[in-house]
C-alpha cells in the first residue's frame, strides 16, 4: 500500500526543474528531470541544494526520506546515504537540503524555517558518484496523502513557511486537536495544579515500605560500602544501594519544570498565541509548561512544581532522577540520581581541533589528555554525594551512528594529518617493515609508508589484511577514547561508577572496545524489548547493563509525533513499558532502565525540532493515567523478576509505526 499519495506525480505541472515518478518500490519517488532522466552527476555537483515544496494536510507529523544512491546500486537496493525530515501537519513550507550534508559529517542539521529534525544517516557519500535520488516517506499504518507543490535544485537555501495558521494554544497545547482530558482553558488548569499540589503536600509515604530510603528492596542485601556501586550474585547482576540493599535503577530523564519552544523558526504559528499572552514573538524560546506553572502558582512556582512531580514519583515507583535534570530539583529531592558529565561544570566530552569523523576527536594528540583532565574536574561537586548512582561520560556519540563504522578508515579517509594518522603509519611501517610488503599485503601501490598521509577513501575493500589491520588500530583509537577521561574522572571521584557512554546502540564490535574501564555499561535502546541487544554486549563482556534511554508514544492524546517507538494509544503505552522493564529484569546483567521523558516535548519541536508525545506528563502538568497506572507495579515487581522468583507479566502492546525522525 502506498503510504503517500503525490498530487500530479507524473506532470510537468509540478513546479521547479525537476519531478517524481513512481520507482519500482511502489512507494517512492525517484527524482527525474523533465527529459525523464534520473538525476545527473553534473547537476548534483553543480548546485549548492535540493528545494522541496510540500504541504502537509494529515492530522500527524509526517516524515519524508530523500535517499542517495551511489554507483552501481539501483533504487531497490538499500540506499548509501539517507536525509530524513519531519514537517507538521496544516502545514505548507519549503526545506532545503543542503548537498554538502552528502559528506555525512552532520548527524543533525541546524532547523530552517517552518520545518522540525532533520538526520543524515549513513556512510559518507561523494557528490560525484550520485547515481539516483529518491523521495519517500516512512511506513503508516494509515494511507496518508501530501501535495508535492515544488522540487528543484538551486544554489540558494529557500526555507519558507506559506500561509501559517495558529498551531498552539495558550496553554501549549496542539490546537487543531480534541481528547477528552484537554485542558479547555485557564481557570480549569490552575484549578488542577493548585488540587495537585494540595495531593502532593498531604501525601506522607516517601517510597513503597518494601524500599530502603535510597529506594534499594529491604528484603534483598549486598555489600554495605557506603556508596552506590554494582555486585555479582549468584550470576546476576544488581546495583547495590549505600545501605547494602539491592537496587534495580527505575528513572526518568528530563526532571526540569517545562519544555521549551523554539519560536524563532516557528514564528508565523505561534505570533497570535504569544500576543495573547503578552509576550514579544521576537524572543528566541518560549516555555508554555513554565508559564502555566506561573499562573497558578505566581512566585512559588518551582516549590509547586517540585512537590508535585517528587509526588508522581512517589506514585509510580521511579526510584531515580535521570539524566539532564535540574541540579536544584537534584538537592532539593533527596532522591537517588545520575548525571550526563558532558553537560556538567566545565563542559562538553574532550574534543581537539582536528576531529577523525563527525565528533570522534584525535584521541592520540596531547590535546585531548588535557581536555580530558579538565572535563573530569566536572565530578568536583558530586563526589561526596551518597545520593548519586555515577555518572554517564556522555550521551550518544555521533560517531556510532554507523552501522559497520571503522573509524581508522574514516580517519584514513579525512585529508588532515592528525597524531592518530600519524601513530597509524608508525603501527604499519612497525608491523610490516618494507613498503612492498604492505603494498602486497593491502593491494596498494605506495612509494613511502609517508604516503598513508594522503587520502585514502574506503580502505578497509582494499584486501583482508587492510579490513584486520584498520579494525585493529579502530579498537585502540576507541579504547583510548574511553580510557584517557575514564582514568581522569577516577583520580577525581574513586566512590561513584562510570556509567559509561550511554551509546545510541552498538552499531560493530568495536564499540565495545574500552568497556573495561566502565563500572556498568550503558546503551540507548529504542526497541519492543532490549533483551537482544543485552545479550550481544553480555555475550562479549561481563559487565552489568543500563538502558540510558527508552520510550513508548502515540498519536491518540496531545502531540502528534509518537517519538522513535510507536503504540496506538495510551494504554498501549503502559502495557509496552511493562513489557519492556519486566523482559529487561529477566537478563541476569540488567540493572535499570531510564524512560526518556518526563514531560511531551513542544508541539512544535524542542531545539532540534524533536516534537515527541513521550512523556508521562503533558504540557499542563497532568498524567497520561491510562499509561501511568502500570508504572508503579511494573516497578515494584521487577526485583522478584530479576532474581527468577516471578513471571514477567509477557502481555505485548499494539505497536504501530513510528513517526519520528
Amino acid at each position: 500500500m502506498m503510504n503517500i499519495i503525490v498530487e500530479e506525480k507524473n506532470s510537468n505541472k509540478i513546479q521547479g526543474n525537476y519531478k517524481l515518478v513512481l520507482s519500482e518500490k511502489g512507494s517512492s519517488f525517484l527524482l527525474m528531470n523533465k527529459k525523464n532522466q534520473k538525476l545527473s552527476q553534473k547537476e548534483i555537483v553543480d548546485f549548492s541544494y535540493l528545494v522541496i515544496r510540500l504541504e502537509n494536510p494529515t492530522e500527524e507529523t509526517l516524515t519524508m526520506q530523500v535517499d542517495f544512491y551511489e554507483e552501481g546500486q539501483n533504487d531497490a537496493d538499500h540506499a548509501k546515504l539517507s536525509i530524513a525530515f519531519d514537517i507538521l501537519p496544516s502545514t505548507d513550507i519549503t526545506v532545503p537540503i543542503k548537498l554538502d550534508y552528502l559528506n555525512s559529517q552532520i548527524l543533525f542539521p541546524p532547523r530552517t524555517a517552518g520545518r522540525l529534525r532533520m538526520m543524515v544517516s549513513g556512510k559518507p557519500l561523494d557528490r560525484e558518484k550520485v547515481q539516483a535520488v529518491c523521495l519517500r516517506s516512512r511506513p503508516f499504518y494509515q494511507e496518508r496523502k501530501i501535495n508535492l507543490k515544488g522540487i528543484y535544485l538551486n544554489h540558494e537555501a529557500d526555507a519558507i513557511i506559506h500561509q501559517p495558521k495558529t498551531l498552539i494554544d495558550e496553554l501549549g497545547q496542539w490546537k487543531n486537536k480534541e481528547w477528552p482530558e484537554k485542558v479547555l482553558n485557564r481557570d480549569t488548569l490552575n484549578e488542577l495544579l493548585r488540587e495537585q499540589r494540595k495531593e502532593a503536600e498531604n501525601r506522607k509515604n516517601e517510597w513503597s515500605e518494601k524500599w530502603s530510603r535510597f529506594g534499594g528492596v529491604l528484603e534483598k542485601t549486598g555489600r554495605k560500602t557506603g556508596w552506590f556501586h554494582a555486585e555479582k550474585q549468584d550470576g546476576r547482576w544488581w546495583l547495590v544501594d549505600p545501605d547494602g540493599y539491592r537496587f534495580i535503577s527505575c528513572g526518568i530523564d528530563c526532571i526540569n519544570p517545562g519544555t521549551d519552544t523554539r519560536v524563532d523558526i516557528m514564528e508565523p504559528y505561534i505570533r497570535e498565541t504569544l500576543k495573547s499572552l503578552g509576550v514579544e514573538p521576537l524572543t528566541k524560546q518560549f516555555d508554555f509548561q513554565v508559564n502555566n506553572l506561573k499562573q497558578a502558582f505566581g512566585e512559588d512556582w518551582w516549590v509547586s512544581w517540585a512537590e508535585i512531580v517528587k509526588n508522581y514519583f512517589r506514585k509510580w515507583g521511579i526510584n531515580t532522577i535521570g539524566n539532564w535534570s535540574s541540579r536544584e530539583f537534584i538537592k532539593w529531592a533527596n532522591i537517588p540520581y545520575v548525571i550526563p558529565l558532558d553537560s556538567i561544570g566545565n563542559g562538553r566530552f574532550p574534543q581537539t581541533e582536528q576531529i577523525i569523523f563527525r565528533d570522534f576527536p584525535d584521541v592520540f594528540a596531547k590535546e585531548y589528555e588535557e581536555k580530558s583532565v579538565v572535563y573530569a574536574q566536572g565530578l568536583e561537586a558530586f563526589k561526596d554525594d551518597k545520593n548519586m548512582i555515577g555518572y554517564f561520560m556522555r550521551n550518544e556519540p555521533e560517531w556510532g551512528f554507523v552501522y559497520g563504522l571503522n573509524i581508522a578508515e574514516e580517519m584514513l579517509a579525512n585529508p588532515q594529518l592528525s597524531s592518530s594518522k600519524q601513530v597509524f603509519i608508525k603501527t604499519m611501517e612497525e608491523k610490516y617493515q618494507y613498503i612492498e610488503a604492505f603494498n602486497q599485503a593491502w593491494n596498494l601501490s605506495l612509494q613511502h609508508f609517508a604516503d598513508l598521509s594522503s587520502v585514502i577513501k574506503n580502505a578497509s575493500s582494499l584486501s583482508a589484511s587492510a579490513y584486520e589491520d584498520l579494525c585493529e588500530f579502530s579498537r585502540r583509537m576507541i579504547t583510548r577514547y574511553v580510557e584517557i577521561p575514564a582514568r581522569a574522572c577516577r583520580k577525581v571521584d574513586a566512590n561513584h561508577m562510570n556509567l559509561g557512554m550511554r551509546y545510541s546502540y552498538v552499531a560493530s564490535e568495536l564499540t565495545l572496545s574500552g568497556s573495561e574501564f566502565f563500572d556498568v555499561f550503558s546503551i540507548n535502546c529504542y526497541q519492543e524489548t532490549p533483551l537482544d541487544k543485552m545479550e550481544e554486549i553480555a555475550k562479549i563482556i561481563d559487565k552489568p547493563i543500563m538502558i540510558g534511554e527508552f520510550h513508548f508514544g502515540a498519536i491518540d492524546k496531545g502531540l502528534t509525533a509518537t517519538g522513535i517507538k510507536g503504540v496506538i494509544n495510551q494504554r498501549e503505552r503502559g502495557v509496552a513499558y511493562q513489557y519492556y522493564m519486566e523482559s529487561a529484569s529477566t537478563h541476569s546483567h540488567f540493572v535499570g532502565a531510564h524512560f526518556f521523558q518526563l514531560s511531551d516535548q513542544s508541539c512544535l519541536g524542542r531545539f532540534d525540532g524533536e516534537n515527541y508525545q513521550i512523556g508521562f506528563l503533558d504540557c499542563c502538568l497532568q498524567e497520561y493515567h491510562e499509561m501511568t497506572s502500570y508504572v508503579r507495579k511494573t516497578n515494584e515487581q521487577l526485583p522478584d523478576i530479576h532474581e527468577g522468583k516471578k513471571m514477567p507479566a509477557g502481555q505485548r502492546a499494539l505497536g504501530i509505526p513510528p513517526i519520528f525522525c
